[in-house]
């Protein structure tokens, strides 16, 4: 009886460890699956506060910009208008240089015109008084022949810078917004103020502005004498030393009955060994151009 209660319960353990093992295998089998029925979802980004995330840097994101078509002003009778650009119909003006010969006068008023006329697509014109007194005199004068005592060659003079004003008043008298320089010594006050009265009875209303030159640096004078006055047309040709020593003469005729701007002149911009600049009531658009110019323009040779 003994063995055969132990072959019993030896049965009916093997049962029980096969029924386990069955289920065993059905649950894996359940689960494994499950996993293949379910669909493959991506992983979550980072969030703002995860660590992953700060230690991460972003770039910007720019936005694609097309490169605009540059502005074209049109032309003809689809022109912008000249208020639109800045300057407007009564902005005629006229530079009146004030200096002694050899100051640099004639190359600075090249300049203006050749600035204001190219970037600006305003006429210009220089009207020169040497040019009009060597048509009508002749080059390669004496220095006495600029000497304030000599009647005759005063009355020559006179007649030249009238030339150049009456032809400068013909170009201020047409249409639209230009400069003109009158490129003279204008070494006295009655001569500025006759010139002053000519511009005024024209009844033209443009605006007048003076520009002097002032240089007492001898050695620089000398130079710019040598460097420009030998090949013009008054001393071509001429001895060198003559050519300089006969300019300082012309120069000391006009020294004697110079006399600088004043504040009572009106507008005026003085510019002193091309270093020192002091303006007066200078106003508008084209005189203001001018001046930011001519403080900006280099006529001297400069060091780095």
């Amino acid at each position: 009886d003994g063995s055969s209660t132990h072959s019993i319960f030896q049965q009916s353990r093997n049962v029980t460890v096969e029924i386990f093992l069955v289920l065993l295998l059905l649950s894996v089998g359940l689960i494994t699956s499950s996993n293949a029925l379910q669909p493959n979802t991506p992983s979550k980004p980072p969030t703002a506060t995860s660590p992953k995330h700060k230690k991460q840097t972003t770039m910007p994101i720019i936005p694609k910009i097309d490169n605009p078509t540059p502005h074209v002003i049109p032309e003809g009778v689809n022109a912008t208008p000249l208020e639109v650009v800045g300057a407007t119909a009564s902005d005629k003006l006229v530079i009146i240089l004030v200096g002694l010969p050899g100051t640099g006068k004639t190359h600075m008023a090249k300049r203006i015109c050749r600035y204001i006329s190219f970037f600006l697509d305003i006429p210009t014109e220089i009207f020169n008084v040497g040019d009009y007194r060597r048509k009508l005199c002749g080059d390669k004068l004496p220095a006495s022949f600029y000497d304030e005592t000599n009647t005759e060659a005063l009355q020559k003079r006179a007649t030249a810078c009238e030339a150049a004003v009456g032809d400068l008043v013909e170009f201020m008298r047409k249409d639209g917004v230009r400069l003109a320089v009158y490129d003279s010594t204008n070494s006295s006050r009655e001569r500025r103020d006759t010139i002053m009265k000519r511009f005024k009875d024209t009844g033209i209303g443009f605006k007048k502005m003076f520009v002097e030159t002032l240089c007492d640096d001898e050695a620089l004078i000398e130079e710019q004498i040598r460097k420009h006055k030998l090949s013009s047309p008054d001393y071509k040709g001429t001895d060198p030393e003559e050519a300089v020593k006969d300019f300082m003469q012309r120069r000391k005729n006009y020294q004697n009955i110079y006399r600088t701007l004043e504040d009572s002149d009106g507008c005026y911009i003085k510019v002193y060994n091309s270093k020192k600049f002091v303006i007066h009531n200078v106003r508008g658009y084209l005189p203001l151009k001018v001046v930011h110019f001519i403080m900006n323009l280099h006529t001297l040779p400069r060091t780095f």
